[in-house]
């Protein structure tokens, strides 16, 4: 696993955060996830999608994890994807992929890492 540069990350945050819908009415909170190959290059970047209902990524009645979209779509080229919850102020929040999608990444051979955690923040 090859994990991205903190000056790297420190530049994709406002790339990920870029993502975020805008002018909408805001919940409490976003998550953003971007996936990188083996060799470090950006596959993706995607948010969680409450509002669809038609594909479940854990069970009947959740949305669509950001997590769950990229393994969806680029599946064994992933090999990390990190995470970021952002608050209605642009703060970063602690965040941890749930159960069914570290599952899902435990069997692709892929890594969720929070970005929180890289920041060092609690």
């Amino acid at each position: 696993m090859r994990r991205i540069s903190f000056n790297a990350l420190q530049n994709l945050i406002p790339r990920m955060i870029a993502k975020l819908p805008k002018g909408k009415p805001a919940p409490a909170f976003h998550v953003v996830a971007a996936a990188f190959s083996k060799k470090g290059n950006l596959l993706g970047i995607r948010m969680n999608n409450w509002r669809n209902w038609s594909f479940t990524a854990t069970r009947k009645g959740t949305g669509l994890h950001a997590e769950a979209a990229l393994i969806k779509e680029f599946g064994r080229r992933i090999d990390v994807i990190y995470v970021l919850r952002v608050g209605n102020k642009n703060d970063i929040l602690p965040v941890h992929p749930c159960e069914s999608c570290q599952n899902m990444a435990k069997k692709v051979g892929v890594q969720i890492i929070p970005v929180h955690l890289e920041l060092g923040a609690d």
